[in-house]
């Protein structure tokens, strides 16, 4: 009979009680019972493992203040945009803005909102009305990773007890998370902190050990839990399609009562479908060829719609074979981040560690997929229970289909593939089935037991180097916003925290000038980032981004007739974020600039 191999296959320095191996291969699941017993305190670590404790508590001293320092990250446009999209209801007549935020795309700039999608925008509008400054909005993103952090932590402690020490789990974890620029990947306040957590419940959930059974009332309950989450991760992003595999299987292992879970797996089949095709409807862009176009390279749909999937599915091969279409340097320090949303990592001995960075990433990706392949293949050869190994399976769907589904991959995408790629190689590593000896999961398995003791303090001594660096070149950045509020030096995207009420006031000062005010209800005003927060109550507002020359708007260097044709009552945004073909009308105040109502 096939087992599964317990963690002390990797440090011999935890043992299990007679029979719990035996458990483990009848329940074909890699979790341990409960009452497995650690040999050692966590309180009173072992003189061999003294030094694991040291970096462990190294790297969560050094990760308080990483955390901190993220709290000061200023706030990034998408941050903005995509809480217009999902959470502006009151403001907009219950209907959504378009998803490509270009008033050209569709005759109106905004849909009915489709149903399926209708209460979770309504949580979502409830969520994101109070926050009204960009101070409020960053504490929101942080308290979002901190309760990633936490659940995940509390998650692990229960799936590896018995087998790894609670300030272990918490060093490895948070060492893995504070890589490079994590820290301020994993506080922006986009859609793939909801999909991050929501992914992490599902998969380790899922890898638990088999409930006994319980009443049809309780398996109703749980999945009815289980669908509830699936939707909202479906409604919070077009990406949560790829959690649909995962999803079901989450219910196939935690829901045993067969009508009930295949019900279940149904009505997650159906909402997948529904929630695809109503993304499909907000990223519908039928009146403007050309955007459509410039969106291809980022969507393989929108690709296939425009007859272009054979240039894109070229082009995406031959991507395959650097780093950057893998996601592997998202992440890492290096001068250049998506749209500048994060400065430059200003450190001299950033080159050395973005390399030791790139190759351990590497490395655990590379590790994890063949650990799960395995699986899988000694899951079909042994024609035992596969539900585990596909699980696996469809957690690294996920990783490979945002591979997949797009040519021009963004940094911050890492806020959901990095966390996610480090939970499923350890879990698939653990997941290795036992076999007659020489057999290759055999050893590969004696190949993980030999350099985990080395890995895992590798790992963490990484990332106090990293975390060092961190702080050390983003201090100032910190210190510059309450020395000198304003506009971050090299970020022209994103909002400072501090001192916005100063800036708010210049921003109302400015648009007074032509003859627009706070309180009038104003419709389609055209809004950079930091103007966004004084006019948020406005009417579907347009965002200076989409027709900034450098970026969306260079293939129509004049927008005023679109802003004539669709009622545009104003353009209030810093000077150099106008369209050069406006910026000789603009009204000045400074460096703002105003233009009144298109008529």
């Amino acid at each position: 009979m096939v087992g599964f191999r317990p963690l002390h296959s990797f440090d011999k320095q935890f043992t299990l009680p007679n029979g719990s191996v035996a458990a483990l291969r009848e329940e074909s699941s890699i979790t341990q019972p409960r009452h497995v017993q650690d040999n050692h305190s966590p309180s009173q670590p072992a003189d061999s493992s003294r030094l694991l404790f040291i970096l462990c508590c190294g790297v969560l001293t050094l990760g308080v203040f990483s955390f901190l320092l993220a709290c000061f990250l200023p706030i990034y446009t998408d941050e903005i945009t995509w809480k217009a999209i999902l959470g502006r209801l009151n403001y907009s007549h219950m209907r959504s803005i378009t998803l490509t935020l270009q008033p050209s795309c569709v005759a109106n700039y905004t849909f009915k909102t489709p149903r399926i999608l209708l209460p979770a925008r309504m949580i979502d509008t409830w969520s994101f009305e109070g926050l009204s400054t960009p101070l409020r909005m960053r504490l929101w993103g942080v308290g979002l990773a901190l309760g990633w952090l936490l659940l995940t932590w509390r998650e692990l402690c229960v799936y590896l007890e018995g087998r790894i020490r609670k300030w272990e789990v918490a060093g490895l974890l948070v060492a893995w998370s504070t890589l490079g620029v994590m820290p301020f990947l994993l506080v922006l306040g986009r859609p793939e902190q909801v999909l991050l957590l929501g992914s992490t419940l599902l998969l380790l959930r899922a890898l638990r050990v088999r409930p006994q059974e319980r009443s049809a009332w309780t398996q109703a309950c749980v999945a009815a839990g289980i669908l509830a989450l699936t939707w909202y991760l479906l409604c919070s992003h077009p990406r949560g399609t790829f959690l649909i595999p995962l999803a079901c299987m989450c219910l196939y292992r935690r829901v045993s009562l067969p009508w009930v879970r295949n019900l279940a797996i149904g009505l997650a089949s159906i909402l997948g479908f529904s929630t695809q095709a109503a993304w499909h409807t907000l990223w519908t862009c039928d009146q403007d060829p050309q955007f459509a176009r410039i969106l291809s390279s980022s969507n393989l749909g929108t690709a296939y719609s425009l007859g272009l999937t054979r240039q894109f599915l070229l082009e995406l091969a031959r991507s395959l074979a650097t780093p950057e279409a893998w996601f592997l340097k998202a992440f890492v320090p290096k001068a250049n981040y998506t749209a500048s949303m994060i400065s430059p990592f200003a450190f001299r001995g950033a080159f050395p560690l973005r390399v030791a960075i790139l190759a351990g990433s590497s490395l655990v990706v590379a590790l994890g997929l063949v650990a799960a392949i395995v699986c899988a293949y000694q899951a079909l050869r042994r024609r035992t229970d596969k539900s585990l190994a596909l699980t696996l399976l469809s957690g690294w769907l996920i990783y490979l289909a945002s591979v997949g589904v797009r040519l021009q991959k963004n940094d911050y995408e890492a806020a959901l593939l990095q966390p996610l790629i480090g939970l499923l190689a350890i879990t698939s590593i653990l997941a290795l089935p036992a076999t007659e000896p020489d057999h290759f999961p055999d050893r590969l398995m004696e190949f993980f037991r030999r350099i985990w003791p080395s890995a895992r303090c590798l790992l963490l001594f990484i990332s106090i180097l990293s975390q060092c660096a961190f702080l050390y070149a983003y201090r100032d950045q910190a210190l510059h916003q309450w020395s000198q509020p304003g506009q971050t030096p090299g970020q022209p995207l994103s909002v400072d925290l501090a001192g916005y009420g100063a800036a708010a006031a210049r921003i109302r000062h400015s648009a007074a000038k032509c003859g627009i005010f706070p309180g009038a209800p104003a419709q389609h005003l055209v809004l950079d980032e930091p103007s966004y927060f004084v006019f948020r109550s406005s009417r579907e507002p347009f965002f200076a981004l989409i027709f900034d020359d450098h970026i969306w708007g260079g293939y129509r260097p004049d927008p005023t007739d679109l802003f004539r044709a669709q009622g545009s009552q104003g353009f209030v945004a810093a000077c150099n974020r106008f369209p050069s073909s406006m910026r000789g009308e603009a009204i000045r105040d400074g460096d703002l600039c105003c233009l009144p109502a298109f008529h």
